[in-house]
């Protein structure tokens, strides 16, 4: 997680450009690190130029250490994206007999929330990873589970809890 902090509190002094384009902020602007914003004893700011020396040490092009420095940024943002359920569909029930439902439809599934700063960082995180944002939205709709019988892919809708599952599992892996 250093290089959170670094990045927050350091990069702005170099470059700065590269602090704004990727959108980045103090680390209390960040779900995935806003609880421990100050370590006793860490100067963040000294340790993201140490860090930066080693990077040009180990002879990272600028090229390389942007596009490293975009993946770490893309990271944060995707913490910030929150996620809402569609209601259920009344309409789309199924019935067992006249008087009980067996199966409640859910809806469309969880999707991106369409207001404020979570679809603010979801689009941050497709600009900054270079991601199709239709087809990010889409990852946290739906999943893909193959019938075992037929092999077809039939898309299931996500719920919320699925979708943060998602996220910070794709946090993770990135």
């Amino acid at each position: 997680y250093h290089i959170f902090y670094q990045m927050c509190k350091g990069m702005r002094e170099t470059p700065p450009q590269l602090y704004e384009e990727l959108k980045l902020a103090g680390p209390e602007e960040f779900e995935y690190i806003r609880k421990n914003t100050e370590v006793e004893n860490v100067d963040d700011r000294q340790t993201w130029r140490e860090t930066v020396e080693c990077l040009e040490g180990l002879q990272f092009t600028k090229e390389e250490q942007d596009m490293l420095f975009r993946v770490v940024a893309g990271v944060l943002h995707l913490g910030n994206v929150q996620f809402e359920e569609d209601p259920p569909q009344p309409q789309n029930w199924q019935k067992a007999d006249k008087n009980a439902h067996t199966k409640e439809h859910r809806g469309e599934g969880a999707h991106v929330c369409r207001e404020g700063e979570s679809e603010t960082a979801f689009q941050d995180v497709c600009r900054i990873l270079g991601v199709e944002e239709t087809e990010a939205r889409k990852v946290f709709n739906s999943k893909g589970l193959e019938d075992p019988l037929t092999k077809r892919i039939i898309n299931m809708p996500q719920s919320t809890k699925e979708a943060i599952n998602v996220r910070d599992a794709m946090a993770k892996e990135i």
